[in-house]
């Protein structure tokens, strides 16, 4: 229960389908669990030597997340100040897909290196919460905070085919439902 309180929570939207040569979205929540307001970098790790690592070239993404208690919804454009800290991919649109009271989702672009069962994407999250996000008053307030994370994308496959490409209305509706 601490690290669910005290550590941005990190979930895939939908099982992403990752095929060689190909780079492939990858959509990610993030979310803030904690009683304050708390700044995040996701910055993703490619690892050359290590095959069951992905390729994600995506640049590193910065926001900050509000406490759960927040009423306001931020359905909006990240604010002019964090606009430029927040990088973009080669199309020109935001990593930050949308932000909604206390969790983001964010897009990174994956390419598996080799057909296999398990792909990960290892992505270094640094986190700062502003404000104490202990209810103890003696305690310090917390400094910045670093861990990695490794998240199993599932397996690869050498070409794509027709149904790979179909999305059904029930897969959908499935990934709206799934957070």
């Amino acid at each position: 229960a601490f690290a669910y309180q005290y550590v941005p929570d990190i979930k895939m939207v939908r099982p992403t389908k990752l095929f060689l040569k190909v780079d492939w979205p990858l959509f990610l929540y993030i979310s803030n669990s904690t009683a304050v307001p708390v700044k995040v970098k996701v910055q993703p790790i490619n690892n050359e030597n290590d095959y069951t690592m992905v390729e994600c070239h995506s640049e590193p993404i910065e926001c900050t997340i509000p406490a759960p208690n927040v009423v306001a919804d931020m359905n909006d454009q990240l604010e002019p100040s964090g606009r430029s800290s927040v990088a973009s991919n080669t199309s020109g649109h935001s990593s930050v897909v949308f932000k909604k009271r206390h969790r983001i989702a964010v897009h990174f672009q994956v390419k598996p290196k080799v057909v296999q069962r398990y792909n990960y994407l290892l992505v270094d999250l640094e986190y700062q919460f502003e404000g104490n996000p202990f209810p103890v008053s003696e305690q310090p307030q917390v400094n910045q905070q670093n861990t990695r994370v490794k998240i199993n994308l599932g397996p690869s496959k050498a070409t794509i085919t027709e149904e790979d490409l179909n999305i059904t209305r029930e897969g959908i509706r499935h990934a709206k439902l799934s957070y």
